[in-house]
């Protein structure tokens, strides 16, 4: 009896909410550690998205599809992989911050404001700045733009995946 084989849907939905877990358990560490702020540190989750999505294709070509795998398929998996684990972490943090721990989000407005201080941002135009920042800073915001942010940037890493992984008959 041959074993049914799985959609492309399927495989990105297990994936992605593994790498969503995964990510999710090192924002946490970020957190208790009180390195939310670290921008080099966040881009770990982009390399747990990547290896995440490396894994999804490479199991779907080689399990799933019977060693082959079109550009489009890799493509398409890998972002649905992305949608999904961004969906996951979405919720995590707007749960964190709007609920948990509302005031963590305050050391990010301040390193805001260091920031463009740091660019040379002074006076009115300081203010008028942290004014948008402020109101974009809140949990559904940050939730809404880190699955817009971490699909697109799933879409940009299933490309450069998919090339690798891709194998025609």
């Amino acid at each position: 009896m041959e074993a049914s084989r799985k959609s492309i849907s399927s495989v990105a939905l297990t994936f992605g909410l593994v790498t969503g877990l995964v990510m999710i358990l090192y924002n946490l560490v970020l957190y208790v550690f009180e390195a939310t702020t670290n921008q080099y540190l966040s881009y770990v989750s982009y390399a747990i998205l990547l290896i995440g999505m490396f894994l999804a294709i490479k199991f779907y070509r080689d399990k799933e599809a019977g060693g082959t795998l079109s550009y489009g398929q890799g493509i398409g998996l890998g972002t649905l992989l992305a949608l999904f684990a961004s969906l996951l972490s979405g919720i995590f943090t707007f749960i964190l911050y709007k609920y948990i721990d509302p005031q963590a989000i305050e050391p990010m407005i301040q390193a805001a404001r260091e920031k463009m201080y740091q660019q040379g941002l002074e006076g009115e135009q300081l203010d008028q700045s942290m004014a948008i920042t402020k109101q974009f800073m809140q949990p559904h915001w940050m939730a809404l733009s880190g699955i817009f942010y971490t699909t697109l940037i799933g879409l940009l890493l299933s490309l450069v995946v998919s090339v690798f992984l891709k194998r025609t008959k």
